[in-house]
């Protein structure tokens, strides 16, 4: 947000004055940048301190200093400014920056602004709160399912194989948790508090909603599906490059950091796995057998690793291992051979790499 009326637009967020379109206007900005919730919500625990009271003060030369920058000293000097003292009454911030001569708001935007590089750095240091987090974690046997709630109502529901992390009580500031795998999440809706999936390397965000997220370690890539609402995808190492994806669309970070554009899916497939059956469309087939791997807990060995990079696309359910064994060798041109819960795929004339 880069102009007066944007910032008076959060005065009126943080005083619940908003509209519904505004909400979901500061809800995108909210989203659009992890930094700039962590700057809404020191924002917010200055407007909700004990009410102050102004009083002439010797600062008018640093305003007066900062005006003449800003090219509006001639106006600006019929104004005075003030210091501030606690007082009983309390008012809403809302009230102080509306009822303000416009003047003093433009100033305030302007002293703000300068700010903000300040309120980054502290709000990135460590708080005492995330510090004695005391973090939990889930691994998932691989043939089976896990599903539980999260201290905030939000439910989680984890595929075989995944691992998952979270803290047993959020933190004051937001509700961070970590994901290798696939999860299905119904996030409680708490503005003051983004839920935010952390991944090895893509960070998801959200306010409120329903999505599931497809990120293994061994992958890179990470898909989000969104079923309702908005969802923030974007990755680790650069914040502010992010895509938003609504509700009916996909997106996706691929292992060498490209960021796809949102496309519409079919959401019933892209949650199919929760009801044990998953299609992958053009999917390298080393995905294939890894799902295989996870949802029957056997290991696969191939006798040729070229064809782990064949693309298919394939409807496999978890009801028999061998049917999708007998679909994944049809179209490889392969066989396999099973002996317990060790599985060999051949190619013709190659030999068996373990």
């Amino acid at each position: 947000m880069n102009n007066n009326t944007e910032w008076e637009l959060l005065a009126k967020y943080l005083s619940g004055e908003c509209s519904v379109s505004e909400i979901e206007k500061v809800e995108n900005w909210l989203l659009s940048n992890p930094e700039n919730s962590q700057v809404i919500d020191k924002m917010r625990k200055i407007w909700e301190t004990s009410e102050e009271e102004f009083e002439p003060s010797d600062i008018n030369a640093m305003w007066r200093n900062l005006s003449e920058k800003a090219g509006i000293i001639n106006e600006f000097s019929k104004y005075k400014i003030f210091n501030i003292v606690p007082q009983k009454n309390k008012k809403s911030w809302s009230d102080i920056l509306l009822n303000t001569p416009k003047l003093l708001r433009y100033a305030a935007v302007i002293i703000f602004i300068i700010l903000i590089p300040s309120l980054i750095y502290i709000v990135s240091l460590p708080h005492d709160d995330e510090i004695i987090l005391n973090w939990k974690s889930i691994i998932v046997e691989e043939g089976k399912q896990s599903q539980f709630i999260l201290s905030d109502g939000t439910k989680v529901i984890l595929d075989a194989g995944s691992s998952f992390q979270y803290p047993e009580n959020f933190s004051e500031t937001d509700r961070k948790v970590k994901l290798n795998g696939e999860a299905y999440f119904e996030v409680t809706h708490n503005l003051k508090k983004p839920f935010v999936v952390n991944t090895i390397n893509a960070i998801v965000k959200v306010l409120g909603t329903k999505f599931n997220v497809r990120a293994w370690e061994n992958n890179k890539n990470v898909k989000v599906a969104v079923t309702e609402g908005k969802v923030s995808l974007g990755k680790v190492s650069e914040k502010s490059d992010t895509i938003l994806i609504s509700k009916g669309f996909t997106g996706e970070l691929l292992s060498d950091g490209s960021l796809m554009p949102p496309k519409p899916i079919d959401v019933a497939k892209s949650l199919s796995w929760l009801n044990g059956e998953i299609y992958f469309e053009d999917s390298n087939l080393s995905e294939v057998l890894l799902q295989v791997e996870r949802w029957f807990d056997v290991s696969i060995t191939l006798s040729d690793s070229t064809i782990l990079n064949e693309r298919v696309s394939v409807f496999i359910q978890k009801k028999s291992i061998t049917d999708a064994l007998e679909i994944i060798t049809e179209l490889t041109d392969s066989q396999y051979e099973q002996t317990g819960n060790k599985i060999i795929i051949k190619s013709i004339n190659s030999t068996i790499i373990r």
